[in-house]
């Protein structure tokens, strides 16, 4: 089952957040507890972007046919798979988003192997406000920064991979 929720008005009067009125898209929480989905939603609106939930890997396939996501934040616990089968799902259910792997502190995940696997970043749970600000500029300096203004290649790989601490290939990857 998918829930759609909407941000309110932004407060952070940054930059970045002023120039996203005209960057609307979707994020998509991937079977992620509600009490991060009100955190999720604050910070995504000064983006210029709305929150889904979906509960399953199905559902996120349902709903990347019907609008492309931006990015999809995911938590290999939450779905009850190791990480490699868990962003596999991901990358295939939604393979135009930036998938963003969810973790809490000590979750033992190989990460050369998950840049490698397509991850574009990750975000450590419970979310804090400044991390998930940073991933999702991440995300949207990558998708709407200068490079995707002005026609051109998104940028070379080592600029997106030291920006992001993910591998120039995986950087390729998730700027498709």
């Amino acid at each position: 089952m998918r829930q759609r929720t909407h941000g309110g008005a932004s407060n952070f009067g940054t930059r970045i957040a002023d120039k996203t009125r005209m960057a609307h898209g979707t994020v998509v929480l991937l079977a992620g507890p509600p009490a991060e989905r009100v955190t999720l939603e604050k910070l995504l609106s000064g983006f210029g972007w709305s929150l889904e939930v979906a509960e399953s890997l199905d559902d996120l396939a349902a709903l990347a046919l019907g609008q492309s996501p931006v990015a999809v934040l995911f938590s290999p616990s939450h779905l009850a798979l190791p990480w490699n089968h868990a962003l596999r799902g991901v990358l295939r259910a939604a393979p135009g988003a930036f998938a963003i792997l969810c973790h809490r502190f000590g979750d033992p995940i190989d990460w050369p192997q998950v840049a490698e696997a397509g991850a574009f970043h990750s975000l450590l749970m419970p979310f804090s406000e400044s991390e998930v600000r940073q991933s999702m500029g991440f995300v949207w300096s990558v998708r709407f920064g200068s490079a995707a203004r002005s026609g051109e290649a998104l940028g070379s790989a080592s600029a997106h991979g030291a920006l992001s601490g993910i591998t120039a290939g995986a950087a390729l990857r998730a700027g498709r």
